[in-house]
């Protein structure tokens, strides 16, 4: 995996097999969490869907663990600790189904991602959603300007295409 932050945890999957296939495990922690709220997804985008950056900020923050059950995208995840030396460091890798690798991705990154290829995502939000605390970053904006990334065949809903860009959000806040 290429440029992954420090803080993001990746764990391979561990697979069971027997005669009669196999048990995956995607995910397991021995840590205790206390969270407001949980849900499991699953999204599917076709080749060139774009969703994102979103982010719930620290008035409902989440942690998200994600796998691909189909497919490969190009994953973003961006730091929005103020706090941090690498606030506002935009980081991209590929992630697939085929390299068997669950992402941990703290509650102060922004996430979104490209569907290279039809694909199955699947992940965990510990944490409740509050659309009120959602804050959408526009992708194609820090993907074209800080990745080099042509962005023109991405295919994006109108929230995302109209988020405000990073900047606009957090360098030139009032």
């Amino acid at each position: 995996m290429n440029q992954i932050p420090k803080d993001i945890q990746v764990f391979d999957h561990l697979i069971f097999p027997d005669s009669r296939g196999n048990l995956k495990c995607i995910y397991e922690s021995d840590k205790t969490e206390t969270i407001e709220g949980f849900s499991c997804k699953i999204s599917n985008s076709l080749p060139n869907v774009a969703r994102g950056i979103h982010w719930q900020n620290q008035l409902s923050p989440q942690i998200k663990v994600i796998t691909l059950l189909k497919g490969s995208i190009k994953d973003f995840l961006i730091n929005l600790d103020k706090n941090s030396k690498d606030f506002g460091k935009l980081f991209c890798f590929d992630l697939s189904a085929n390299s068997q690798k669950t992402i941990l991705i703290p509650s102060h990154y922004g996430h979104g991602f490209l569907a290279k290829e039809e694909t199955t995502f699947f992940y965990f939000c510990f944490g409740k959603y509050a659309e009120r605390n959602e804050i959408t970053i526009n992708l194609a904006d820090l993907a074209s300007k800080r990745n080099k990334i042509d962005t023109k065949n991405w295919i994006i809903s109108a929230k995302d295409h109209n988020a405000k860009t990073f900047n606009e959000l957090f360098i030139n806040e009032n």
